[in-house]
């Protein structure tokens, strides 16, 4: 039996429908993807965001939790708003937002914490976290020394973005109280 021409091969209306489909299944699928790794972008920024500000937030909490709470106090600032305490090693610390960041100083001296010149400065968030406002709020009962009268507690509140992607700004409040009172101060 002989094949006619049309059984040997495909008609150029019938290669044109063949690549017109392939063409819009190629463009769903590249669409599909191209939404997954944009949502998986966004994920990891996120979860990267809320693990740099835990990791922040858990070091502070945890000096001061261990801190003298009657030496906190507010510390002025030209960059804004600072707190300070003895810490258990008897050093004194400063917490405050510098360069868009929570950063840490910490001196060695028997003076009081709120009457001594911080510098020195480190960074407790990446480069890739952007704090935009920082607060510290004590409880009411400081005397004029900036030293409190009873067992101290600090709360923090927090708010930072991501500098790499445009998801939401997180906002965090904690408030930590001393496990111990009395200082060398």
């Amino acid at each position: 039996m002989r094949q006619s021409v049309r059984e040997k091969g495909a008609t150029l209306i019938e290669l044109l429908v063949t690549v017109s489909i392939f063409t819009i299944l190629l463009i769903m699928v590249t669409g599909i993807f191209s939404r997954f790794v944009t949502t998986e972008r966004r994920d990891i920024s996120e979860k990267a965001l809320q693990e740099d500000m835990r990791l922040a937030i858990e070091l502070f909490v945890r000096e001061a939790r261990t801190g003298y709470g009657s030496t906190y106090a507010l510390y002025p600032s030209a960059l804004g708003q600072m707190v300070v305490f003895r810490n258990q090693n008897n050093d004194c610390v400063a917490y405050s937002l510098r360069d868009q960041a929570l950063q840490r100083a910490e001196v060695h001296t028997s003076n009081r914490c709120d009457s001594v010149l911080y510098t020195g400065f480190s960074a407790l968030t990446s480069t890739k976290t952007l704090v935009d406002q920082l607060h510290f709020l004590l409880p009411q009962g400081i005397t004029s020394g900036g030293q409190l009268a009873q067992q101290g507690f600090i709360t923090l509140s927090i708010q930072a973005r991501s500098q790499t992607t445009s998801i939401p700004p997180l906002e965090i409040q904690t408030t930590v109280t001393s496990r111990q009172l009395n200082s060398v101060e």
